[in-house]
């Protein structure tokens, strides 16, 4: 039977919840806000390039892969999304670093956005969030199980803020951290999340995840189309979920040490930036460009499904600080 989490007065409660949203939330909206500047910043880099400027490009992506690298030699936990190490803090398996995985998270998943690996800000900013959540219950001297709450807070303040998000922070919490409920979880967490998601529309200004909007209603002729619409998701799903185990195995049997992988991964991402930078990144851009666009080329569609299936499986096999729900989305 699962014990149930004891923290003190309703305004205590309130107040945690406070300081949650604000701290966790607000680093994970400034990790947010951090990676949507970098993507225009790498769109610059990756157009209208000479060949010494593309030299130096790979060059220096084979660096910051070293570098990111030696972050994760110095912070292991932050290597990944981050979300098994939130659930292995949760029940005592992990004891995190606070200040080397923030430090690790935010550093390496910035560079990895700047060169263009195929990973999203979900997961890290769920570890982000509640990395400094516990960080903020030393501070206060809690006990190990209000340590946990202010640790399940922060990582429904972080999955808000990375997409504007509050009830889908909630939700992530007792699906996937807790899988029960609790009034007092509920009430923290929740209130957390919503803080984050203030500080993200109202001092960021940032817009929701796919703010594009819809112009037109779908026919009720086309419904038939979203049954094989289903079969074919989950047929790349499938796919995706054997892509990723594989390309993890190919990339541990792999006989070269951890700096040269990495680094040798980070200038591939960048010559492949080089010839279509479109395909970089999270993908955040990319949907709201094909819903923008039309892609009259089936052939074309199905390429890009492919080729941004391996860019995610492969960045994801190298440890890198970064998440593949962004990533699943586009392929979606």
């Amino acid at each position: 039977m699962k014990k149930k989490f004891k923290i003190g007065s309703s305004m205590s409660l309130f107040l945690a919840s406070l300081s949650i949203g604000v701290f966790s939330g607000g680093l994970a909206v400034f990790y947010r806000f951090l990676l949507s500047k970098l993507e225009v910043v790498r769109n610059d880099i990756y157009s209208n390039n000479s060949f010494p400027r593309a030299i130096l490009i790979i060059a220096v992506s084979f660096i910051l892969g070293i570098v990111v690298s030696k972050l994760l030699k110095w912070a292991p936990l932050s290597g990944g999304s981050g979300i098994p190490q939130v659930q292995g803090e949760l029940i005592g398996a992990f004891n995190q670093n606070s200040f080397r995985v923030t430090v690790s998270k935010i550093v390496g998943g910035a560079i990895a956005s700047l060169v263009g690996l195929s990973l999203g800000r979900e997961g890290p900013s769920i570890q982000l969030g509640a990395s400094s959540a516990k960080w903020l219950s030393e501070k206060f001297g809690k006990s190990k199980t209000e340590e946990k709450l202010y640790l399940t807070a922060g990582a429904a303040a972080g999955l808000s803020a990375a997409f504007s998000a509050p009830i889908s922070g909630l939700v992530f919490i007792l699906e996937e951290l807790h899988k029960s409920f609790s009034k007092k979880v509920v009430a923290i967490s929740f209130a957390a999340a919503v803080v984050a998601d203030v500080i993200a529309v109202g001092i960021f200004k940032i817009k929701p995840v796919f703010s594009f909007g819809m112009t037109h209603v779908l026919p009720t002729k086309y419904y038939l189309l979203i049954f094989p619409m289903i079969i074919l998701c989950c047929a790349v799903g499938k796919l995706f979920n054997y892509s990723i185990t594989f390309f993890q195995d190919v990339f541990a049997k792999i006989k070269l040490e951890q700096d040269l992988k990495i680094a040798l991964f980070f200038a591939f991402v960048s010559v492949v930036g080089l010839f279509y930078k479109d395909i970089l990144g999270g993908g955040h851009s990319f949907i709201e460009n094909m819903a923008a666009h039309n892609y009259n080329s089936f052939l074309l569609l199905i390429i890009l499904l492919l080729f941004k299936m391996f860019m995610t499986s492969t960045s994801y096999a190298t440890g890198t600080q970064g998440g593949i729900f962004l990533p699943v989305l586009v392929l979606g």
